[in-house]
């Protein structure tokens, strides 16, 4: 559609209903359904004016989503920096120092070692603890959901008496908004965990998809 012309009527003039009629039919037909990026003025379509949820996956160009114009907030990476030890009973790791919490999902003063889902989605979540452990001894890791065992580590068994060892695990699950993750440390026998060092002991996890 282009842009609507009109003349002007001078004084005086003599007008019938086809001068009033055929603009106004122009302006009708032109404006029901035909309106284009001429008729726009610059930046006259603003977000307020875009109905929620109304520009589609259709609408998108493959391709012209960018990394710029994507952003994944939910992460974090936590240590324990106070002194714990790991015991026969499962127990949360309890990180209390983060490397990084970009949406402060994260808990390290109430429930210290809590990460606490803000949206539903898939997530990636693992974690390392070291301690020394006894002869015949083991040491495993778990991840925990709403305070269920929800993936378990590899058991690493002591190599002899003094042996330090170092257990880890990996897992991906679904989890709904307000589900909580927590890394609970085992062990065959009291030990200390070695503390103090981000890189010895920690807990970490982040949005994949939703």
């Amino acid at each position: 559609m282009g842009l609507i012309n009109y003349s002007s009527i001078e004084d005086g003039t003599t007008i019938d209903a086809a001068d009033v009629n055929t603009p106004l039919t122009t302006i009708y037909d032109d404006y029901n359904g035909n309106i284009d990026s001429n008729n726009l003025a610059d930046n006259a379509v603003t977000t307020a004016k875009i109905t929620d949820a109304n520009v589609t996956t259709a609408k998108i160009a493959d391709a012209n989503v960018t990394m710029p114009k994507i952003s994944n907030p939910y992460k974090f990476h936590a240590w324990n920096a106070t002194a714990q030890n790991s015991t026969p009973i499962a127990a949360p790791l309890l990180c209390d120092t983060e490397l990084f919490d970009t949406n402060s999902n994260f808990d390290i003063t109430t429930n210290k070692g809590r990460y606490t889902a803000p949206v539903a989605g898939f997530y990636n979540f693992g974690g390392r603890f070291k301690i020394p452990i006894g002869d015949n001894g083991f040491a495993r890791i778990i991840i925990y959901v709403n305070g269920s065992a929800k993936s378990v580590g590899n058991i690493v068994r002591s190599g002899g008496a003094g042996t330090t060892i170092a257990v880890v695990v990996n897992t991906f699950i679904q989890l709904s908004a307000g589900d909580y993750v927590e890394l609970y440390v085992q062990s065959s026998d009291t030990q200390a965990i070695d503390v103090n060092s981000s890189v010895e002991n920690y807990f970490y996890g982040f949005l994949v998809s939703v």
